[in-house]
């Protein structure tokens, strides 16, 4: 379910600090969430770190390539490779990316449910 914000969004567009691996994202978006399981808690060195989904049709990147990470036997997680800025996850084989809701230009859009 959307709420009436995310029902009119367009497309959503992020970066990391150094702006050097910026991307894009179109709706629909989903799974606006905290995570606290503790890959998420090691890899970001926070209590959580905030993820929403999009398509992976849907997103593509504008600017750079990250740095990936197989974290697991199962994903990946991406970052930038100059400033450290985590960026996505995937899930192997998956057509779904989740992406770090602080890496925003404006984390505001989407916040978690």
């Amino acid at each position: 379910m959307q709420n009436q914000v995310t029902a009119k969004l367009t497309e959503v567009q992020g970066s990391c600090l150094c702006s050097e691996v910026q991307y894009e994202a179109k709706p629909p978006f989903y799974h606006e969430t905290n995570c606290h399981c503790s890959m998420c808690r090691r890899s970001t060195g926070a209590p959580y770190v905030t993820w929403f989904s999009a398509k992976r049709d849907r997103f593509r990147w504008l600017k750079g390539k990250p740095q990936v990470y197989q974290s697991s036997a199962l994903a990946v997680r991406m970052f930038c490779g100059n400033c450290g800025t985590q960026l996505a996850f995937e899930v192997n084989d998956s057509d779904e990316i989740d992406l770090t809701t602080g890496s925003l230009n404006d984390p505001s859009l989407l916040p978690p449910r």
